[in-house]
């Protein structure tokens, strides 16, 4: 969701008040569960899988720039 609020705010168009405060709320999510080991559907055992780390830092990445902007 944070991807496409970037993708959106980077086409022209400004989130509504709803939308900017659930991007804000599942980065603080983000925050906390990066941290965490996981397993997804091709993955056996939950540890740090490199995938997950990269989607964690690029929910991250994009919600600093959204906030950075005035867009949450």
């Amino acid at each position: 969701m944070i991807d496409a609020a970037y993708r959106f705010c980077g086409a022209g168009h400004v989130l509504d008040p709803r939308s900017a405060e659930r991007c804000a709320e599942l980065a603080d999510d983000v925050c906390e569960l990066w941290l965490k080991d996981d397993a997804g559907i091709w993955e056996i055992e939950p540890r740090a899988y490199t995938e997950s780390k990269i989607a964690c830092w690029a929910a991250l990445d994009h919600a600093i720039e959204l906030a950075d902007g005035g867009r949450l």
